[in-house]
């Protein structure tokens, strides 16, 4: 999925600094802001997590990876083939339960809160620019 954001500069005096500081920070500030969407997501992955023991599923967790980035994973060591299956037919097949909710929920959710966070940004450096550097 792609999108278009257009900004009207049209009176804002320090538009090229306002344009400079936003490509600057987004992407650290879009960091911080997607541990939320992690979680939605992490949450949506232990409901559909097949169940024996509870293990894997109590272990799924979502963790800040530096200023830009986030992480889900499972601590369990096979949760990989239970996700993908084991590819014999000794075992049982893929139970998605992971790569369907990134498939299906998470492009949505990330674009939806970059589009937020992005809005939310420049309108603070607008307010910040308003009236010149």
């Amino acid at each position: 999925m792609y999108g278009r954001i257009t900004i009207d500069t049209r009176g804002v005096q320090g538009a090229g600094l306002l344009l400079s500081e936003f490509s600057r920070g987004i992407y650290e500030r879009l960091g911080r802001n997607m541990l939320p969407v992690a979680r939605q997501l992490r949450s949506e992955m232990q409901a559909r997590a097949p169940v024996l023991t509870g293990f894997m599923r109590r272990f799924i967790s979502e963790s800040q990876i530096g200023t830009t980035g986030v992480r889900i994973g499972s601590a369990a060591s096979y949760s990989g083939f239970v996700n993908y299956g084991t590819g014999t037919n000794r075992f049982k097949g893929p139970r998605p339960f992971f790569t369907s909710v990134v498939d299906t929920m998470g492009p949505q959710a990330f674009t939806e809160r970059f589009a937020q966070e992005s809005v939310k940004y420049l309108n603070e450096l607008i307010s910040k620019y308003q009236n010149g550097p």
